[in-house]
């Protein structure tokens, strides 16, 4: 099992699979402070929006490295509970 997420600063950086795109969040979170078997607490909520518009909700609970994504996504992955994708650590 590969690292699944890495420090920057205050932020704790790591690939989402549903969107295809970096998620980070602060040190409010809890953390276990696994790199490769990561838990936070309390669930991530990413909403992106075109300015006006939400366009993408991406919600979900991070146990020991696996996702569950909650019911409210509006991307493929709603429901499901995956792997956290390994992170190649720059530097």
């Amino acid at each position: 099992m590969g690292v699944k997420l890495y420090l920057q600063g205050g932020l704790r950086i790591f690939r989402c699979p549903a969107c295809t795109e970096v998620h980070q969040i602060n040190a409010s979170w809890t953390w276990n402070n696994s790199f490769d078997r990561p838990s936070f607490h309390p669930s991530v909520l990413v909403r992106s929006s075109d300015g006006e518009n939400v366009q993408t909700i991406c919600h979900f609970i991070v146990t020991d490295g696996r996702m569950a994504f909650r019911d409210d996504c509006t991307h493929k992955f709603k429901g499901m509970t995956v792997e956290m994708p390994d992170w190649d650590v720059p530097g």
